[in-house]
């Protein structure tokens, strides 16, 4: 049997350890106590004190395991699919079709764990045609739900817009709560031209045909990033550019979505 004494130094010990996880902030001291709070006679039953001293230890890690475990579990974890094409007749008369890429905050279940919203999730893409070579660069994502960059002008009478800077940062970063969900289309095809237009808030600057991102007939892999606080999430696309207007269109490389 452990006498008072050396029941008294266990105590001791097993108190230091949690002050000084407790400093490191780490979250077990409910386990660590309900793990250690024995009396005397039944701690004599357990055996020695180095023993009981490497219950405890186990104990701590399992909690710190649990810790991050739970961590994962709450943090945004974001799927990218591809939905259907919107094809229709834009302002001024044209009629286009833009591809479009669902992107959710997938809810994952997990007891008295509380989801997190992706914030400002931002992100850029990079085309490559067959030949694997890159077109146009890195190009920043605008998320179809943030205020086009363009500000209300009357010239000669008549009430028109024009780009407007200001509101860039505005459409490439966006807050995605936990089960919704936001969308952006990696590029666009107007009506009787046979080249597509990668897709980005500095596509509004040109009339929608920025000249450096020009996408001539072809297959080209798309390759999409999107980041929200440290955690990226990355998938590739093909998109299809043939000579018939309506079969421009995006088809996922692989199933599931997130990487």
């Amino acid at each position: 049997m452990l006498t008072a004494r050396r029941h008294a130094m266990l105590r001791s010990c097993t108190i230091i350890i949690v002050r000084r996880h407790l400093r490191e902030g780490l979250v077990v001291n409910t386990l660590i106590v309900a793990a250690t709070t024995q009396t005397p006679q039944a701690a004599g039953l357990g055996g020695s004190l180095w023993l009981q001293f490497g219950v405890s230890l186990g104990v701590m890690f399992l909690g710190i395991l649990l810790a991050f475990l739970y961590e994962n579990r709450g943090a945004p974890y974001l799927s990218i699919t591809a939905i259907e094409t919107a094809d229709y007749v834009a302002e001024g008369g044209h009629r286009v079709r833009f591809p479009h890429l669902k992107v959710t905050n997938v809810r994952r279940w997990a007891p008295l764990v509380t989801k997190r919203t992706a914030a400002d999730a931002h992100g850029w893409m990079t085309f490559h045609n067959e030949q694997g070579q890159q077109v146009g660069g890195r190009v920043p994502i605008r998320w179809n739900g943030a205020p086009q960059p363009l500000s209300p002008h009357v010239e000669n009478g008549k009430l028109k817009s024009i780009f407007d800077h200001r509101f860039l940062r505005a459409g490439r970063y966006i807050d995605i709560p936990p089960g919704e969900t936001e969308t952006l289309s990696p590029a666009v095809r107007l009506f009787n031209e046979r080249s597509a237009w990668c897709w980005t808030g500095d596509s509004y600057k040109h009339d929608w045909r920025h000249p450096k991102l020009e996408l001539l007939p072809g297959r080209y892999t798309v390759h999409v990033h999107i980041k929200t606080g440290d955690r990226p999430f990355d998938q590739e696309f093909h998109l299809l550019n043939p000579e018939e207007f309506e079969g421009f269109r995006l088809e996922e490389e692989a199933p599931g979505g997130v990487t």
